[in-house]
């Protein structure tokens, strides 16, 4: 217990005895000497193990004694081992601090907990910590094996990706290349850890805006990977659904519903109807129909999903509620407000008790729920959601975060809908300059965000710098996005009709 954190001890987490009654008295003689504290309430929603809390001044002796006798680097190496053989906990500062001295830099154990440690933390969306975990693993990687080593370019590639949640997509295709080029020499196009690698890449590449680049490797890799395995291996229909997904945000509803459609037939009949991932590929067909304007055969599997998701995953599972947000869009889009926000609201205080008022999943359901209070006409209550949304999203993301600036968008649209063109303004220009320089001047958001703030400007009636960022961005998406993406030709007439404006005017 001297090797770990303080606080929030599990019972589970101690060394294995034969004798349940020796546990008994042990615990018992410790709580007895007032050593460790039982807590009342276990930490956490779903936490069913018994927590206890040790003395600070007696941890601190304890450990004190340890070093005294020269035992505690071993003791940390096994309690290392111990920690990583039963992760994943949540109760991440206490495997942080054991990772942390030096006698244990070389456990190999120790670096197997990092990377368990850093995707954890992934999936609260603490990213900062998550990236500061993969790169102690990759650094010690680079020293002890070098930089051509299978090892380190694992590590490069998990690094890569909790970099890209960062938001730092340059420097994450930076360590993704790595890997894929090493792979690619070693290992050969073909084999399994290559085609992960281009997977990663190229998820990478749709947050970059690239998507016409990821959509051909998806296509390339779904090819080799069907080959390899056939089409009811889990990996290949993985790829068919990131190839969709893909397909989607191109505007190519059709060929991604009929993937997804087959995913999701693929899925029935290997896992049946009731599996996380069946039900994952019914939400994500149904949104596909949803994008396309099929409001009611989408809403009828979005609430079947969701039916089956609190009888499989339980009612405060991430899944659920997620899957719950998205039923709320679609109401939206129906006109059913008063129902996606009661929705959105029901979700929050769930989300808000579960994980925190600052995680990724609250501030996406707190924007949800502002979306659908604008639209109503709530604009009062929606610009104050919207405020803390990017207050939160830039204590805990950073500023220059996509989900952070996508946050001052969205409180720039609720002000401008008000009538406060200044302000609309004065956050659109703040917004195009973080995505130009988070993204590049040719990023799908940049382009979007350059959009917004033309209008801004021609509803005060500064048409000529309007129609001058308007045609820099017809500029931008025949060359980035090409003439036949579905947003070019509505930007060429945009330009055309304000041209055509200033000259009636000239005229008059």
């Amino acid at each position: 217990m001297a090797c770990l954190h303080e606080k929030n001890i599990p019972l589970s987490l101690l060394p294995r005895i034969d004798s349940k009654k020796d546990v008994v008295d042990a615990m018992a003689t410790l709580r007895g000497y007032s050593f460790v504290t039982k807590q009342t309430q276990p930490s956490g929603d779903d936490h069913s193990d018994v927590l206890y809390d040790m003395h600070r001044l007696v941890h601190l002796a304890a450990r004190n004694w340890l070093k005294m006798n020269t035992m505690l680097p071993d003791w940390t190496k096994s309690c290392i081992i111990r920690v990583m053989n039963l992760f994943p906990a949540r109760t991440h500062e206490l495997n942080s601090r054991l990772c942390q001295a030096s006698y244990v830099e070389d456990v190999v154990e120790r670096l197997h907990l990092l990377a368990k440690i850093g995707s954890s933390f992934q999936d609260e969306g603490k990213y900062n910590e998550s990236v500061e975990a993969y790169t102690a693993v990759a650094e010690w990687m680079e020293h002890r094996l070098g930089t051509s080593h299978k090892d380190t370019m694992r590590a490069y590639r998990d690094l890569g990706w909790a970099i890209s949640w960062q938001g730092d997509v340059f420097n994450a295709e930076l360590y993704l290349r790595k890997a894929l080029n090493w792979a690619v020499n070693t290992l050969g196009k073909e084999d399994p850890s290559t085609l992960a690698a281009r997977g990663s890449l190229a998820g990478v590449l749709v947050q970059k805006g690239e998507r016409k680049k990821a959509e051909e490797i998806y296509r390339e890799v779904l090819q080799l990977v069907q080959r390899a395995s056939g089409k009811m291996d889990g990996r290949t229909m993985t790829t068919m659904t990131n190839l969709a997904s893909v397909l989607g945000r191109r505007g190519k509803y059709l060929e991604a519903e009929k993937i997804f459609r087959e995913v999701l037939q693929l899925r029935k009949a290997t896992f049946g109807n009731s599996h996380p991932d069946t039900l994952a590929s019914v939400i994500d067909l149904a949104t596909t129909l949803k994008n396309q304007g099929h409001y009611l055969e989408s809403e009828k599997m979005f609430r079947e999903a969701i039916n089956t998701l609190e009888t499989v995953r339980g009612k405060s599972h991430p899944d659920t509620l997620n899957s719950k947000v998205q039923l709320a869009g679609l109401l939206r889009r129906g006109g059913n407000y008063s129902e996606a926000v009661n929705i959105c609201r029901d979700v929050l205080v769930l989300q808000e008790a579960t994980h925190g008022k600052s995680h990724r999943y609250t501030t996406n359901t707190m924007t949800s729920l502002a979306i659908v209070l604008t639209e109503q006409g709530n604009y009062s209550e929606a610009e104050s959601i919207y405020r803390e949304v990017v207050d939160l999203r830039g204590t805990t993301l950073g500023e220059s975060h996509p989900a952070t600036i996508g946050a001052m968008d969205n409180l720039a649209w609720v002000v401008y809908s008000q009538g406060n063109y200044p302000e609309a303004k004065s956050v659109y220009r703040d917004v195009v300059e973080r995505q130009r320089t988070t993204h590049g001047e040719s990023h799908p958001e940049t382009i979007k965000a350059m959009e917004n703030l033309a209008g801004v400007l021609i509803k005060q009636g500064n048409d000529l710098e309007g129609e001058s960022i308007r045609r820099e961005v017809l500029k931008l998406r025949a060359i980035t996005l090409g003439n036949d993406d579905h947003h070019t030709p509505s930007a060429a007439n945009d330009v055309t009709s304000l041209i055509r404006g200033r000259e009636d005017s000239l005229r008059r």
